[in-house]
């Protein structure tokens, strides 16, 4: 048996955010092989490498890094190699 206060406890349903997906914003990669990685950490494992202008959905920025979908999944890139512009190449 166990217990909880009832200050802790509703008889409503919490609704939750059902516009995750609208808060997915588009950037594209300043670099090549920017590391993929599992977490947000240099130390975390890489999971895959982006090329300049590969456009990746970023679902959130804590600090330095940006979380994004990677291949289903969730991953995280450093934010300093996105850009809200896709990169013009030198014609030249």
């Amino acid at each position: 048996t166990a217990y909880v206060s009832s200050q802790y406890l509703s008889s409503k349903q919490i609704e939750e955010d059902k516009n995750e997906e609208s808060k997915v914003e588009n950037k594209w990669v300043t670099t090549d092989n920017l590391n993929v990685r599992s977490g947000p950490s240099t130390s975390n494992s890489i999971l895959g490498k982006l090329n300049k202008n590969d456009k990746v959905e970023v679902i959130s920025e804590s600090g330095s890094w940006s979380k994004i979908n990677y291949k289903g999944s969730t991953a995280y890139v450093s934010s300093q190699y996105l850009s809200n512009k896709q990169i013009e190449e030198d014609k030249n």
